[in-house]
């Protein structure tokens, strides 16, 4: 990997397999073909686009309308109507990164605001209490690493709330590291002491009145400063590490696992921070993403994201290793920038302060 070769996006779609991923997604929802075509396969006034009986035929295969459901189904999820002419294997292989999310987004949105609104505040509420809480007594010793916190049920008693509320608090909070939720055993304080080296400043990236804009500005200052320092690594085992990575990336994406290239998409730039040899830049990035996470869904409404997504890493990865870091710095810059369309909001942000 030593050439920032042109990347051509994949072509190799049939609408043939259209019917059979519908299908699929359907099933995956766990929802009867009536509910199914309510939900995606009709209007704003709730009017049906086919009838249950067309709509059976097309899963059946014996139906010329397959492309037009295909669109319509792609557009209330507002993702690539290309996705569902994939080969069934690779639909299947890819189906939770590229649509179960939005599928999550959409039926959000479907959601009554005002029931969100109440368990946002009881959420902010909790957050707060509980980091409050945990950091006080990890700074007067009297919380050590890997202790295990009270449980859910506990917790809802003390403080008069429904577990899922709790649960859903303790989860912002594990976002940056600072509790392990371990299913089947219980929540615990994060076991090793260096997870509390930026807790103050990671505390309050997460807890603080906050905008999208606002994290991306963040996240996007430290990301252009890790390109530039990583440009002057000489830790020849951060660096090897850097390479095989490229070299998983570059085979998930001619494999076409976009779970697995997604997951290494975010390991790339951790990675950059990595080489940049600075530990603060590094956890604070990790914490950035997280919470752009939580705000957001990174999604790829076209398939020609992947293959823009890999250019743009090729690009920094290259002037990394040749020690350049302007052009880390500014290849960096330009993948910040085309990032900026990859981002859907989700509707009633969690952490929103109104």
């Amino acid at each position: 990997m030593t050439s920032n070769q042109a990347i051509e996006p994949k072509t190799d779609f049939n609408s043939e397999h259209i019917s059979e991923n519908v299908l699929f997604f359907r099933r995956k929802l766990r929802m009867s073909q009536k509910d199914f075509v309510s939900a995606y396969l009709s209007d704003k006034n709730g009017k049906a686009s086919l009838s249950s009986g067309a709509y059976s035929a097309f899963e059946n295969g014996v139906s010329k309308k397959s492309e037009e459901i295909a669109r319509l189904i792609a557009d209330k999820l507002n993702i690539d109507e290309k996705i569902f002419w994939l080969h069934p294997d690779a639909f299947a292989l890819n189906i939770d990164s590229l649509i179960m999310n939005k599928a999550q987004m959409f039926e959000d949105i479907m959601k009554k605001p005002v029931q969100l609104q109440k368990t946002q505040s009881y959420t902010d509420a909790l957050v707060r209490i509980i980091s409050d809480q945990l950091t006080d007594g990890i700074m007067e010793g009297e919380i050590k690493p890997g202790d295990k916190l009270p449980s859910d049920r506990e917790m809802a008693e003390r403080f008069g709330v429904g577990r899922s509320t709790i649960r859903e608090a303790l989860r912002v909070i594990s976002l940056i590291g600072l509790i392990e939720i371990r299913p089947g055993q219980g929540t615990f304080v994060a076991s090793s002491p260096s997870d509390f080296f930026v807790t103050p400043l990671s505390w309050t990236l997460l807890l603080g009145k906050k905008s999208m804009n606002d994290v991306m500005v963040m996240r996007n200052i430290l990301e252009l400063g890790s390109a530039r320092l990583a440009a002057g690594c000489t830790d020849k085992a951060a660096l090897r590490s850097f390479t095989q990575l490229m070299e998983r990336m570059k085979s998930a994406h001619e494999s076409y696992d976009f779970k697995l290239f997604l997951d290494l998409d975010l390991e790339f730039h951790l990675t950059v921070a990595r080489c940049s040899g600075n530990p603060i830049i590094l956890e604070l990035l990790r914490t950035s993403r997280k919470l752009m996470a939580l705000l957001s869904k990174s999604g790829m409404e076209t398939m020609a994201h992947i293959d823009s997504i890999y250019g743009e890493h090729i690009r920094i990865y290259n002037a990394i290793m040749a020690k350049d870091p302007d052009e880390a710095e500014k290849g960096m810059a330009e993948h910040l920038e085309n990032s900026k369309g990859r981002y859907t909001y989700i509707p009633h942000q969690i952490l929103d302060d109104n």
